[in-house]
């Protein structure tokens, strides 16, 4: 069984947190092990202007295994899957540590939006295949345009978050 005291106490850290650039942390259907948490990009990075949305979903045994972290923003990253699955290490079952938070793995996140490397990342994607080549300007060059157009109020369908009841 999933520890929800914990989760929740999760949840109210994350939103009390200035590690991380944290905008809103909810509940999907009202359910605890499903979250949606809105945060900014990075200062300083190809990201800076963008406002993300990430999706994290809590197994039945947590925290003895870790939750699935997906992108609700479309991403350009070699560590993000066309799904939108998030590939980070810490996250692997192998290298899961119940010790860890939904902010570790935020922040990991974070480390891996301004540090991109194909290691580790889908070998299948257009991002990895540029790092690998080290195209560096085209791949800069996608990920502000996913930014901008993603994860800008300029996107057409940035306030059309109805699933996930979110507006801005």
């Amino acid at each position: 069984m999933a520890d929800i005291e914990r989760i929740k106490k999760e949840m109210e850290s994350l939103t009390a947190s200035n590690l991380v650039p944290v905008n809103k942390v909810e509940r999907i259907n009202n359910s605890d092990l499903e979250w949606k948490v809105v945060f900014d990009g990075p200062i300083a990075s190809s990201y800076e202007d963008g406002i993300f949305l990430l999706k994290f979903i809590f197994p039945n045994d947590y925290p003895t295994h870790g939750p699935e972290a997906r992108f609700i923003t479309p991403m350009f990253h070699p560590n993000v899957s066309s799904n939108q699955h998030v590939c980070i290490n810490l996250l692997d079952e192998d290298k899961w540590d119940t010790k860890r938070t939904v902010e570790d793995i935020i922040l990991g996140i974070i480390y891996l939006l301004v540090n991109p490397t194909y290691k580790g990342g889908y070998p299948n994607s257009k991002a990895y295949e540029l790092l690998k080549e080290e195209k560096y300007d085209e791949y800069f060059d996608k990920v502000e345009e996913y930014a901008y157009k993603y994860a800008t109020k300029e996107y057409e369908h940035f306030n059309d978050f109805s699933e996930f009841n979110i507006r801005f």
